[in-house]
């Protein structure tokens, strides 16, 4: 972990590496694969250019935040051949988080970043 509390992607990838075992002879869980790897790599490019730009790179670093977050929650319908709304998929994103989260885990995060947290919804 870093200083200011936030894992590392290489601890990220640490604890997901168990679960990810277990899910990829399932080709049901292909997509959720995929998924959490596009984001991993997204996420780790944030620290890679935080690294060698610093503040300097923050608005990147928050796009590709954001394109991190989209790789897990963006849902496409493919009947319509489209993506479903943002909104939409959030909600049904955060609501599956929650139910999983048997550990409380995201709510941890959370309160202990809640400024930052609440920043996001300003």
């Amino acid at each position: 972990m870093r200083e200011s509390g936030l894992m590392t992607v290489r601890e990220l990838r640490r604890r997901w590496r168990p679960k990810r075992e277990s899910l990829v002879e399932s080709e049901r869980h292909q997509p959720m694969l995929i998924r959490v790897h596009r984001c991993l790599s997204w996420m780790n490019e944030v620290e890679r250019i935080l690294g060698e730009r610093g503040e300097s790179a923050t608005d990147t670093a928050l796009i590709y935040r954001w394109i991190a977050f989209n790789a897990l929650y963006g849902v496409w319908d493919s009947q319509a051949r489209l993506p479903i709304g943002d909104r939409e998929c959030i909600e049904g994103f955060c609501s599956k988080l929650l139910e999983v989260d048997a550990e409380g885990n995201v709510e941890s995060v959370l309160r202990a970043q809640r400024r930052r947290a609440m920043d996001l919804f300003r």
